[in-house]
């Protein structure tokens, strides 16, 4: 069900296609239950970075936390997190795959909690903040 009428809350099923293109150009699936699992535990990662405010300038540490439910095998949700963090540092694009921000960030770490509750959900907690450590 909709939350509203609004076609601003809708989906981009244009860029939601693109990146199910990718998923199955680059990833082998026996089964098509686990390629709607990686579909939709991706959605979630990109909804929720979407919501999440810009990453600030200069070198930075980031932490990601990652509240899961039993269902969720959590090491299969960082690289799908860090390949869409481009919506936090911004300035990257298709059409050049690295670019010199994408470097700033120095320190990262990642934790997960698993919550009984949760079944297939997943919630990423995001602090980032100046880091002490040098870039080079």
């Amino acid at each position: 069900m909709a939350a509203s009428d609004d076609l601003a809350d809708t989906i981009d099923y244009a860029a939601v296609w693109e990146e199910i293109k990718k998923l199955v150009e680059n990833e082998s699936f026996a089964i098509i239950e686990r390629l709607a699992d990686q579909i939709a535990h991706r959605a979630q990662i990109d909804e929720q970075l979407t919501e999440a405010q810009r990453l600030p300038d200069g070198p930075l540490r980031l932490h990601i936390g990652f509240v899961v439910g039993p269902r969720r095998n959590w090491p299969n949700l960082w690289k799908p997190t860090i390949d869409a963090l481009g919506k936090l540092l911004g300035g990257t694009t298709p059409d050049r795959p690295w670019h010199p921000s994408d470097g700033r960030i120095v320190q990262l770490g990642l934790s997960t909690r698993t919550d009984p509750t949760f079944g297939n959900h997943i919630t990423l907690r995001i602090h980032a903040g100046p880091s002490s450590a040098d870039p080079t």
